[in-house]
């Protein structure tokens, strides 16, 4: 059966549309005058995505009318709302890397048109494995092959010329336009294969086969050719540059073997048997090139047994003489395959979930007109107003109606009357007060919703320009200026509208104060003044409800507006997220000789110092070990231990990838109200500084946190310099004091109490107050991001884990206490009390606790730092222990081109580096007589 190439689906990640689309809906329609609840249509949506992206992997012809569906539904939902306002995180992982984990490259884009690109790309690839699958035997099953090959061809190629459009950033290499290029050329290969198949099968005339196979033969050339690109090299299956290659030979020698058919047809013997030659060398050349023996396996015994015929019978009967087969005309070639364009619809049985959701062309036009007319409306009312305004100005001038009634009397006119009972009935003076005083809450509730829009937006973008400082050219995402100018623009237009409420508020103030303090002497002018009122009362409270109306119409803008930067940053916050967990992966797979470059000096003095000694074995983790010593020494020979793969005390430190920020403290006297404020990087920094402010007496200080227990040390001035997101309080006091306090408390030992939580558990398990002590030094000593990882029992990284082995070994070593048995006892507690953080794992598998991993990075980073290192027991040597440490003294270890110590075992007081390299070079000229070696 002939094998086909299947390209591999991109791995899509689950992710929440529902709240980020529902919002964009009703932002969207929610002025439209029948407006409906999608919230069922998007579940609905969601479900969809989920069964169509994973189905996609069970590769059956089922599977691509759900994708199909999805792909349509999604274009269908792209014109009906505003797409580039869809902020949802859509993260895909690269088709063709093949760890065993899943894609490692990812990229996340929050954008509908980047999940219509790799739903597309799957659509394609699923079409490529479902036609690999057909049967070749069947006519129905060639013209499925063929179809969907075409249309994968043609997909490949659509998105060639379109998907740097549609995500307008670097895309992953599968996406890449040279990757889809090399994939349609290679579908379209495949598809001219079927064409060829199908001929063969139909039993066509032998000219028409030899010509579909010359053109398939060219297709794959022209394939492998791309394929063959540097960039590419390390990119595709190890298995489809031969199987290309031998394609291309082996179709190659089947438009021969069928053109030699033609010509035994003509009688052109000796034209036949040079085909048939070639035909043949090109079959075995095509089984070698793609180390498949069986492939073109019938062709090439067909083939075989032609040519043997033929030859015979020209050998006794035609004697033709035998061409060279390059003065043979060419093969010509028949192009039948070709690139289908995109269908309108995929599937057959689509249905719209979003049918009630008018397009956003029409939803434009309804809108515009909405507004044309409300514009039309409200300058026509506004002209009304004036007018009446005008009409009453006219008529408190003439003191009507007021005039025309009786006036002499005691009694107040009808028409006052109806009035006052109309302003009473309104609620009076009061109502007005009680509108006026709601205006400033809902002023600053709108002010509140913009202001924490524009905090969201601004530090989105910090976080983004300093991350883009930080990484230079690997920060490769779009900037966030970019993408946030429409939010900048519309939170300006909203910001211009406040302030213009803000002015029309405090005029309506001023013409109710105006009012309100107006009087009359005369009857008449009162009675005039009244009828002036009622005008003015019925004006404003218009206007203070239009106020009240505005601003609660604009609450539900600014709450839109606000829902689409949270989610807008939510998006970015997750890409940002993904794009650090691939760079920080990256980093800590880099090669340390790569990144770090030796300084000039260290690399002088390396030269010097080891010019003189021979190179020496490197162990496999690039660390220096023991060298010298062979195994025929007549000294016991000297095995190091293992040091585990968690840490290497030996290996070079990173430089600091972020600036230093010191932080900021608030230093308070134990026994005065006295305090200061500033900046320090290390303890001597804070003793001296706050004794110069608050003018202290000389004296033995020390500083505590606020439980005035727990020590503060230079370990903890530099973990608050990472992490200076706060002022830190902190007390000083004399060792006297400390002593007191002690004295007082109910433990000898001190914990802080932010620390009790986390270490209750651990703590639990000590069986010594020196290890209790030991341990909560070291927990409040680890950062609180590692420390919320290690109490959900997730993984760490190296570098983390790395530094949880320095703080202990550390305090180990500011405690006195280097001992193998407590180094054992906190292994064993840390790696039973979260045994899914620290147990040995290997690509995902637990095969050991990790306590003796643990134990020994622990003991080999704490005698590192003691600058000891035990040795092995020799019953020979009885040297001084003193003696010992004056001959290292006196013998200052060298360094490697690296600059790392090399290490060498203790020799006996009989042996020197210059008599063992002696025996060296003694040993490998035996061992080259010996053995006949030359070294």
């Amino acid at each position: 059966m002939t094998e086909f190439i299947s390209v591999p689906l991109k791995k899509p990640s689950d992710v929440d549309i529902t709240k980020p689309l529902h919002n964009v809906i009703k932002s969207t329609y929610s002025t439209a005058s029948n407006q409906k609840d999608y919230l069922e249509c998007i579940i609905d949506l969601g479900k969809l995505r989920k069964n169509a992206l994973w189905r996609a992997f069970e590769k059956y012809e089922s599977s691509l009318e759900v994708i199909y569906r999805y792909y349509d539904q999604i274009c269908v939902l792209e014109s009906k709302i505003p797409a580039n306002e869809v902020q949802i995180p859509f993260k895909w992982k690269d088709a063709f890397d093949r760890s065993i984990f899943g894609g490692k490259l990812s990229l996340t884009i929050s954008s509908l048109a980047y999940e219509k690109v790799c739903v597309l790309f799957n659509i394609a690839a699923l079409q490529s494995s479902v036609a690999s699958t057909q049967s070749l035997e069947s006519d129905e099953g060639l013209k499925t092959a063929a179809k969907l090959f075409q249309q994968s061809a043609g997909i490949f190629n659509y998105l060639k010329g379109n998907i740097m459009l549609a995500i307008q950033q670097e895309p992953t290499p599968d996406m890449s336009p040279e990757t889809l290029e090399a994939l349609s050329l290679m579908m379209l290969a495949q598809a001219q294969e079927i064409f060829t198949h199908k001929a063969i099968h139909d039993k066509m005339k032998d000219n028409i086969i030899a010509k579909l196979a010359a053109q398939t033969e060219e297709l794959f050339s022209e394939t492998f050719k791309l394929f063959q690109k540097e960039i590419f090299r390390a990119f595709w299956d190890k298995e489809w540059i031969p199987l290309i290659t031998g394609k291309q030979l082996g179709y190659r020698g089947m438009s021969e073997y069928y053109q030699s058919l033609v010509c035994k047809n003509n009688k052109q013997i000796g034209e036949e048997i040079a085909r048939l030659e070639f035909a043949a060398e090109m079959f075995k050349v095509a089984q070698t090139k793609s180390n498949r023996l069986t492939l073109f396996e019938d062709y090439y015994n067909k083939t075989l047994q032609n040519l043997t015929e033929v030859k015979r019978d020209n050998d006794f009967i035609y004697h033709e003489r035998i061409p060279d087969f390059k003065s043979l005309s060419p093969v010509s070639k028949a192009h039948v395959a070709k690139l289908l364009p995109l269908p309108e619809k995929f599937s057959s049985q689509f249905q719209d979930i979003f049918a009630d959701l008018l397009p956003m062309v029409v939803h434009n036009a309804i809108s515009n007109y909405e507004s044309r007319k409300s514009d039309l409306v409200n300058c026509e009312i506004a002209k009304l107003r004036n007018l009446r305004q005008l009409l009453n100005g006219t008529l408190a001038s003439l003191n009507l109606p007021a005039a025309i009634e009786d006036l002499s009397g005691t009694e107040l006119p009808q028409s006052l009357i109806d009035k006052a009972t109309f302003i009473h009935e309104a609620g009076g003076i009061k109502t007005l007060e009680k509108t006026m005083n709601e205006l400033p809450e809902l002023l600053q509730r709108n002010k509140d919703i913009l202001d924490e829009a524009e905090r969201m937006l601004s530090e989105e973008e910090d976080s983004d320009n300093h991350l883009r400082l930080q990484f230079k050219e690997r920060w490769t995402r779009l900037p966030s200026g970019r993408l946030t100018e429409q939010f900048k623009i519309n939170s300006q237009k909203y910001r211009g509208i406040i302030n213009n409420a803000i002015s029309a508020d405090k005029s309506k103030h001023m013409e109710f104060s105006k009012e309100q303090s107006s009087s009359g002497s005369s009857r008449e002018q009162m009675l005039c003044k009244l009828a002036l009122a009622y005008d003015a009362f019925k004006e404003i409270k218009n206007n203070l409800q239009e106020g009240v109306k505005f601003y609660n119409d604009l609450t539900q803008l600014l709450i839109i507006f606000q829902n689409k930067v949270s989610d807008f940053c939510f998006a970015r916050k997750t890409e940002k997220e993904e794009i650090l967990k691939d760079l920080t992966s990256n980093l800590s797979q880099t090669d340390a000789s790569d990144s770090l470059h030796i300084p000039s000096h260290h690399k002088d003095k390396a030269r010097i110092q080891v010019s003189s000694y021979l190179p020496y074995p490197t162990h496999d983790q690039g660390m220096p070990i023991p060298y010298g010593v062979q195994t025929s020494a007549p000294y016991p020979n000297y095995m190091p231990p293992p040091l585990p793969t968690t840490f290497n005390p030996y290996a070079t430190m990173a430089f600091p990838t972020q600036d230093f920020n010191m932080p900021f403290f608030t230093i308070e006297f134990a026994n005065s109200s006295g305090s200061c404020f500033f900046k320090a990087d290390s303890l001597d920094d804070i003793i001296t500084g706050t004794r110069e402010k608050l003018e202290l007496p000389n004296a033995d200080y020390k500083v505590v946190l606020e439980d005035k227990k727990t020590k503060v040390d230079d370990d903890f001035i530099e973990y608050a310099s990472q992490n200076p997101k706060e002022i830190m309080k902190l007390f000083m006091m004399t060792h006297d004091e400390s002593h007191n306090i002690n004295n007082n408390t109910k433990d000898k030992e001190s914990i802080a109490p932010s620390d009790e939580a986390q270490t209750s558990t651990l703590n639990s398990t000590a069986t010594s107050s020196k290890q209790l002590n030991l341990q909560s030094g070291v927990w409040n000593k680890v950062c609180p991001d590692l420390m919320d990882k290690i109490l959900k029992g997730e993984m760490i990284e190296f570098t983390e884990k790395q530094q949880i082995v320095k703080k202990i070994a550390k305090y180990m070593v500011y405690l006195k206490d280097t001992k193998r048995g407590t180094a054992q006892k906190i292994a064993e507690i840390i790696c039973k009390t979260y045994p899914r953080t620290f147990a040995d794992k290997i690509e995902g598998v637990e095969w050991n606790d990790g306590i003796a991993t643990l134990r020994t990075s622990i003991l080999n980073c704490a005698n590192y730092k003691t600058g000891t290192k035990k040795r092995k027991a020799n019953m020979d040597n009885d040297e001084d222990e003193n003696e010992v440490r004056r001959r290292e003294r006196d013998n200052p270890r060298n360094q490697d081109e690296y600059g790392c110590t090399q290490y060498a075992p203790d020799l006996p007081s009989d042996e020197n580096i210059k008599s063992q390299e002696e025996r060296r070079l003694k040993l490998i000229d035996l061992i080259a007589l010996t053995c006949n070696v030359i070294v």
